[in-house]
């Protein structure tokens, strides 16, 4: 949608892009860090779907059309293992900053707080000029539709196309465009769960984002694993020792597939790999809604080392829910296109934004800011280990500044959603997935293993089912030596015609380079027709 919208075609009228990502660098390698399973889960499954036959037509033009896809079929990890820096590669498929403001066609975007793209629509809808007509849609989901997506509250969201299409397309009076641009779910405290039927909050109208009410206000990391509305003057530094492990309970991994689980659990697990700072109980609720600022001053005893920022709640009983992170490699500090080694010990400052929030911290509660220097597995670990250290003050006033938000005055309407359609209950024949943490104790490693299924009904009697494995592998005492394999299996079984397409992606980190082996195996009425194996190894270099 964002790409056609920005070329600008006379016949476009209206777009509704939902849950989506208009940075193709920052999505593949976010902080600088080159994703670690979801990239190659997405890979193993575009090239064993790709592989699959159309379907039979009475001329048999489908059989050419067949040859000629599996002629061209690739892996698509390889060019993004190869382009490890912003630039012309990344170009053509993004659309951000001022390739924005070429959108000049109406524009709805959809997001949700659990997809893996949750910044992007934000990005997107302040991006596009005020002039253009423009909506932005913020839900609790994960990548799954608003109106059968979890977590709910689930909402009537084809109504609201449907709205924004007649307004645009047929001329007719809606009243969509009439209404405040933002419908924004703002949510509210929730007990750490890897999956939930529905999130605790409200929705409210805004009339822009961030809203004009917001007020910037710094909190400083302090000695004694304080956070404080008030810096000191103690010239302090708080170090640890990089944990690759480190991000375990955060999830995310497979929310970008349509799964309706993978939340973020307890990050009660991840304070031993961390440095922990913690504000006082609050007197009142807090609404943080916007992007929250971390400005961390920082030195490393490696080249190169990430640092990642975790903003939780931590409630009376303990329990510590993750409510926005943000990460940067801070060999790529001043530049994606030209990252730089680091001098060990010498001190440098990182900025970096956390993912887009709207949410309500309850008095009683406390904030908790976890710093660590992995993602794991959702990035590759850095490659050196490293002591790291967060300087304090007081030239160096490590801070994380927060958007707090109040009242609206006077106070927009509630948004009003039609009444979702009845829906037919699914036979959902898909296997139960499994998640798996595996901590070895003799080689120092941890792995993470997980399958999935969707099962999906194509038409005419034809069914397609997607089987997805995948197990990421870090050492403890070599952060270099990771690896990952992920695989689908695609059965795509119609009235004439059983395929089977078997793709997986091997990828094995060293201090220099991925050694990526990303094969393809096709059986037909389960019979062996085709196969294909692509080796290939790509230089690393402070990514």
């Amino acid at each position: 949608s964002l790409l056609v919208a920005a070329e600008q075609p006379p016949h476009l009228k209206a777009i509704v892009p939902a849950y989506v990502n208009n940075d193709f660098y920052l999505n593949a390698y976010p902080g600088g860090n080159p994703q670690m399973v979801p990239r190659p889960i997405y890979a193993s499954m575009m090239l064993a779907i790709n592989a699959l036959p159309p379907l039979p037509d009475t001329r048999g033009e489908w059989i050419k059309a067949w040859e000629h896809k599996l002629e061209h079929n690739s892996s698509w990890l390889l060019p993004i293992l190869r382009h490890p820096r912003d630039g012309a590669y990344w170009e053509p498929s993004s659309i951000r900053g001022p390739r924005l403001k070429d959108i000049r066609c109406p524009t709805y975007v959809i997001g949700g707080w659990h997809d893996t793209n949750l910044s992007e629509p934000f990005r997107v809808f302040s991006g596009i000029d005020p002039d253009v007509p423009r909506k932005l849609l913020m839900g609790p989901y994960m990548h799954l539709s608003p109106w059968t997506g979890v977590p709910g509250p689930q909402v009537h969201h084809m109504h609201e196309m449907v709205r924004w299409f007649d307004q645009f397309l047929k001329g007719e009076e809606t009243g969509i465009v009439n209404e405040p641009p933002i419908r924004l779910f703002v949510r509210q405290h929730d007990s750490p769960a890897i999956r939930r039927e529905v999130d605790a909050g409200l929705w409210r109208f805004e009339a822009e984002w961030p809203p004009s009410r917001t007020e910037t206000a710094s909190y400083y990391l302090r000695p004694g694993g304080i956070l404080a509305t008030s810096s000191g003057d103690e010239r302090e530094s708080d170090s640890f020792s990089y944990d690759a492990s480190a991000g375990l309970t955060t999830l995310g991994l497979i929310t970008a597939f349509a799964q309706d689980l993978g939340l973020p659990l307890d990050q009660r697990s991840e304070e031993a790999k961390s440095l922990v700072y913690t504000t006082a109980s609050l007197d009142d609720d807090l609404e943080l809604t916007g992007v929250p600022k971390a400005v961390l001053f920082v030195s490393s005893s490696a080249i190169e080392a990430n640092f990642v920022a975790r903003l939780c709640d931590l409630a009376p009983d303990g329990s510590s829910l993750l409510v926005s992170k943000g990460m940067l490699n801070a060999a790529h500090r001043n530049s994606n296109q030209n990252p730089e080694r680091l001098e060990p010990g010498s001190v440098y400052k990182l900025e970096f934004d956390l993912d887009a929030m709207s949410y309500v911290f309850p008095a009683g509660h406390r904030i908790r800011l976890l710093i660590a220097s992995s993602d794991f597995p959702l990035v590759w670990p850095t490659p050196h280990a490293a002591v790291n250290t967060i300087h304090l003050g007081p030239e160096a006033l490590s801070h994380i500044e927060f958007p707090i938000v109040g009242d609206q005055s006077p106070p927009l309407p509630t948004p009003i959603f039609a009444e979702l359609p009845p829906f037919a209950a699914e036979n959902d024949s898909a296997e139960a997935p499994t998640w798996e943490i595996v901590h070895d104790l003799i080689d120092e490693s941890v792995e993470m293993r997980m399958t999935f299924q969707e099962v999906i009904a194509v038409r005419d009697g034809t069914k397609l089912t997607n089987s997805f494995a995948a197990h990421a592998r870090t050492s403890l005492m070599d952060p270099a030596n990771a690896s990952v394999q992920t695989s689908l299996t695609a059965d795509l079984i119609n009235p004439t015609l059983t395929t089977r397409s078997y793709a997986q992606t091997n990828v094995r980190a060293t201090k220099n380079a991925f050694h990526t082996t990303v094969s393809l195996e096709l059986e037909v009425n389960g019979q062996p027709h085709f196969r294909r194996c692509w080796k290939e190894t790509t230089p690393r270099h402070l990514a």
